[in-house]
């Protein structure tokens, strides 16, 4: 990583909070009260969907509870359906999950997700850890699905995330 404006190095961040500048086409420089890191990302068409790639970095290393791209899927949509990772069905709940128990589904080393809604199906793929989880009891309708970096968690200095996405419109539309 290129050493950083003076005003980045600098700068305090609070507990708990987050700074953030944009570097132009190197991505974003973010502060936290552990120190830098840059996030790259890069989005291209390929193979009849989208290449995303992003790769997290810190000279210093950063300590990290998650890295990982989350995407919300609404209940509206998704509550009493099915999802499936690597060809096994996972259940969505239509009631909110007990409370303090949020957790719906994980998975080390998916390769494949496929996300059915009434208009088609998003499929995500790559080589990525999953963790799947009712957010309702914190107000939100909705289920958060990560799309964990590698590596995800501790003292990073190097993390990155390859998907490819692919959308298949409904037949019957």
């Amino acid at each position: 990583m290129n050493a950083l404006p003076e005003e980045i190095v600098s700068s305090e961040v609070p507990e708990r909070a987050v700074r953030l500048w944009w570097l132009g086409q190197a991505g974003f420089a973010f502060k936290t009260p552990g120190g830098e890191f840059t996030l790259t990302e890069q989005v291209d068409a390929a193979d009849q969907g989208v290449h995303f790639s992003a790769d997290m970095s810190s000279d210093q290393g950063i300590d990290s509870k998650e890295v990982a791209v989350a995407v919300d899927l609404p209940v509206a949509i998704f509550g009493g359906k099915e999802i499936t990772v690597d060809g096994q069905a996972v259940k969505m709940p239509q009631d909110p999950a007990p409370k303090d128990q949020p957790q719906i589904f994980q998975n080390s080393g998916a390769r494949q997700i496929d996300l059915p809604t009434p208009d088609g199906t998003l499929t995500l793929t790559g080589n990525f850890d999953i963790w799947l989880q009712d957010d309702r009891q914190w107000g939100d309708q909705r289920y958060g699905l990560r799309l964990r970096f590698s590596p995800d968690s501790g003292q990073i200095k190097d993390s990155k995330i390859d998907l490819q996405m692919k959308w298949k419109p409904a037949e019957n539309k």
